[in-house]
């Protein structure tokens, strides 16, 4: 079953026009695109946690949360103060374009699919295994997955995919599809901001800093990332 729409780029023998646009893929799961809309759509959401300050839980909760959004630029800036476990799926008519978005924690990862019948993207790894499974594709168990779940007694769904040939996207990327199925990550995320919190400290640090100079006159001293990173290490020990 597909619960959550899954975008599907096949081979370029097989191309769609519709209301004049022509597009090489397809979104399976969520019905016909709206075309002829004049704004972002939200096609899907899965998860929950907040977006935008705003508690969300469902699809209707995450329309109110990006309903200030006019272009999928704006919602990749809303994405970046996310947290929970929150994957949004947004199409552009302006762009005739399918925008696949996910939270900096990596709570609902984004899984990409390429094999011989298509190549694909979704949120939700049921539902892209289905649609894969639907063009009759091969999917190739991961003795690597299967053997940690042994091991630990639990999935790690989110960390590795139990297909070899589904990947799971790096936390902190969001994927656009153009109309000539061209897939596309985009950073949401740097791995420095990600994987590196003392070099976000330091910055925070070094623009409080200034802060207090032009204020206050003081002059504190400046944290550069190595000392930040020895401050992260002892107050961890202490912790």
């Amino acid at each position: 079953m597909i619960y959550f729409p899954v975008i599907v780029i096949p081979p370029k023998l097989e191309t769609w026009r519709v209301d004049g646009a022509v597009r090489d893929f397809s979104v399976m799961g969520c019905g016909e695109l709206p075309y002829r809309s004049k704004g972002l759509k939200l096609l899907g959401f899965r998860g929950g946690g907040v977006l935008g300050g705003r508690y969300v839980r469902d699809i209707d909760d995450a329309r109110l949360a990006i309903g200030y959004c006019h272009t999928a630029e704006d919602v990749r800036y809303l994405m970046r103060s996310a947290r929970g476990s929150i994957a949004l799926q947004l199409f552009d008519p302006r762009e005739n374009a399918v925008y696949l978005f996910n939270d900096p924690l990596g709570g609902a990862p984004i899984y990409h699919y390429k094999g011989n019948a298509c190549e694909a993207y979704s949120s939700d790894l049921g539902s892209l295994v289905s649609a894969v499974r639907l063009r009759q594709d091969k999917l190739e168990g991961e003795p690597k997955y299967f053997a940690a779940r042994y091991l630990t007694g639990t999935h790690s769904y989110g960390a590795t995919s139990p297909f070899k040939e589904i990947e799971v996207l790096r936390r902190g990327i969001a994927v656009k599809v153009d109309a000539s199925g061209n897939g596309a990550a985009l950073t949401v995320l740097s791995p420095e901001e990600l994987y590196c919190p003392p070099r976000a400290m330091s910055r925070a640090w070094n623009v409080f800093g200034t802060k207090l100079s032009t204020t206050y006159g003081l002059q504190p001293r400046r944290l550069d990332s190595n000392n930040a990173i020895l401050i992260s290490l002892v107050a961890s020990i202490l912790v």
